[in-house]
């Protein structure tokens, strides 16, 4: 994402989708789930405009689920 960041004029936009579960996993030589400790480092430099999830902890999170993110590039 960083790399995103940098080439992102500034205040522009990123759609994200990424897997989701109430806890963080990393499936061994496979893929992340994102949870509540590495999806905000994932988005450290974006704010976020909108998310297809309000919360974690929905009905649909059980086990898992998947979030599409709208999100702005910060000026720095």
């Amino acid at each position: 994402m960083a790399r995103t960041w940098c080439a992102l004029r500034p205040g522009g936009l990123a759609l994200v989708g990424v897997p989701l579960a109430r806890e963080d996993l990393v499936a061994f030589n496979a893929h992340r789930v994102y949870g509540p400790a590495m999806l905000p480092n994932l988005m450290s430099n974006f704010k976020l405009i909108w998310s297809s999830k309000e919360k974690f902890g929905g009905p649909t999170d059980t086990v898992f689920g998947h979030v599409s993110l709208l999100a702005r590039a910060i000026i720095k």
